[in-house]
């Protein structure tokens, strides 16, 4: 659109695309932007990574402490309105459509997956196999993101609203459940702590920048694997959760790394296996000329 010094509106053109500047002379730049998210990951006793996307918005979500089944959503085009939840063995195999909503978290032994179903209240536990759906009531919290604890029996879940006991206070994230299941390490508004399931003090996790986000206990309970936000390649990091004491475990990036603004990983407990996503943002760079 055009404005005169009148205030007055006239359309100039409609295209597909983002003004990015005008010129004197009425010359214009247009963006177009494509986004499109993807899935790579290394499986234990493997040595390469391999593509684990399936369409084109894959978003892994949980992996399986053996590190052999992949928990994912395809929440763009591909997923639809309501988004698709698919479970995927990281050797490659063909990915399972579960149902149709946005995947939470796989049970630790990848029988069950607690996920949000399009059109449904509450939170489902669907079987990766055969069996029946179960539906839990959440006493009206909004969960946006579910942990199954080590002994397959409880979940952790982040949420908002509703009456289901809090463990950590409002604005902390869900964080990363210990394996005797009695600690969650997690990062709030005032730092990083590990809370007490059956309540209790926090206790301070040293050594952590406000950037680093707990991700996953080490099998012996001893560091905790940790990523730093916003790092592009990806850096995790382990670290002792009495000490402090960091070490770069890895740093993750796809090949192609065109457009990556973003990446999420997950890692297994022993260290053996892990996924990343990776979200790319491609652009297109127009000039437009003769616009009146």
């Amino acid at each position: 659109r055009a404005v005169d010094l009148g205030g007055r509106e006239r359309v100039l053109s409609q295209v597909p695309g983002a003004l990015s500047d005008v010129s004197r002379d009425g010359s214009v730049l247009i963006t177009t932007g494509s986004r499109r998210s993807g899935i790579r990951g290394r499986a234990p006793g493997e040595n390469e990574e391999r593509e684990l996307s399936w369409l084109e918005g894959s978003a892994a979500v949980d992996l399986s402490p053996d590190g052999s089944q992949l928990l994912f959503g395809e929440m763009m085009e591909g997923g639809g309105v309501s988004g698709r939840i698919y479970l995927r063995r990281t050797d490659g195999s063909p990915a399972v459509h579960l149902g149709d909503g946005y995947p939470l978290g796989l049970s630790p032994d990848a029988a069950r997956a607690a996920v949000r179903l399009y059109g449904r209240t509450g939170l489902t536990i669907l079987p990766t196999g055969a069996g029946e759906a179960l539906t839990i009531a959440t006493g009206g919290v909004n969960i946006w993101r579910a942990r199954w604890f080590p002994d397959g029996r409880r979940l952790l879940v982040g949420g908002w609203r509703g009456g289901l006991r809090a463990i950590t206070p409002e604005m902390t994230g869900v964080g990363a459940v210990s394996p005797d299941g009695e600690w969650i390490a997690t990062i709030g508004d005032d730092g990083h702590f590990l809370y007490p399931v059956d309540g209790g003090e926090r206790r301070p996790l040293p050594g952590l920048e406000l950037d680093e986000w707990p991700m996953q206990w080490s099998a012996d309970g001893t560091s905790l694997y940790v990523r730093r936000e916003g790092d592009l390649p990806m850096r995790i990091l382990k670290v002792d959760v009495r000490t402090g004491r960091k070490e770069t475990w890895k740093e993750l990036m796809p090949p192609d790394r065109a457009g990556v603004v973003w990446m999420d990983p997950l890692v297994t407990p022993d260290g053996r296996g892990y996924v990343y996503t990776y979200h790319r943002l491609l652009t297109d760079l127009y000039l437009a000329e003769g616009l009146r």
